[in-house]
């Protein structure tokens, strides 16, 4: 069997899956290969965000209503999806600021395991640049900011995980046959 492929079995979760993580740590790509190993159904906050707000992205959501305006949709996103997590088992793949929306976090509960999907700040702060500075980060001393952003998100995503993954030079399906591993390991499914 090649990674990735599906040997006909499921991998079935006893709870939902939350991966929390930094802006382009891997969690939406990463979600999709859960769902396609659980047969479980993926949410993404930001393509959700970007649903109830009209936006195209989740960068243009910021543009359009500020962090703000971000926020409250965000936590809209996840007081909905609390309600399904109450009805069914689902993976979530959270925005990467969702660090600054207690609220929003708190919405999705205790029904989940919460994995942290931990990158390096430099490769993070690179595939961020190369769109273009993201509208969080100020024009000037932008790569120190995004320094301090990471410092303090990081150790908040590490707090709040049950697991952390160092996805550094790893593949998707290698971060996901981890989060198999490690929620099989500790009698989580």
């Amino acid at each position: 069997m090649v990674d990735g492929e599906s040997s006909g079995s499921f991998f079935e979760p006893e709870r939902s899956i939350v991966l929390l993580g930094l802006k382009h740590s891997g969690k939406s790509s990463v979600a999709a290969s859960l769902s396609r190993r659980t047969g479980m159904p993926w949410e993404d906050t930001d393509r959700l965000i970007c649903v109830a707000s009209g936006c195209k992205s989740a960068r243009e959501v910021y543009k359009t209503f500020g962090k703000g305006g971000f926020k409250e949709f965000e936590y809209q996103v996840c007081f909905s999806l609390s309600k399904r997590l109450e009805k069914e088992r689902i993976i979530v793949a959270t925005g990467g600021g969702i660090a600054d929306n207690e609220n929003a976090l708190e919405c999705l509960g205790t029904r989940a395991d919460y994995i942290y999907l931990c990158e390096s700040r430099d490769v993070l702060y690179n595939r961020l640049m190369k769109r273009g500075r993201p509208a969080f980060l100020p024009e000037s001393k932008t790569e120190e900011a995004w320094a301090w952003i990471y410092k303090r998100r990081h150790g908040y995503y590490q707090s709040l995980a049950e697991f952390s993954i160092d996805c550094r030079d790893r593949s998707v399906e290698e971060i996901a046959m981890e989060v198999e591993k490690l929620l099989l390991s500790e009698g989580k499914s």
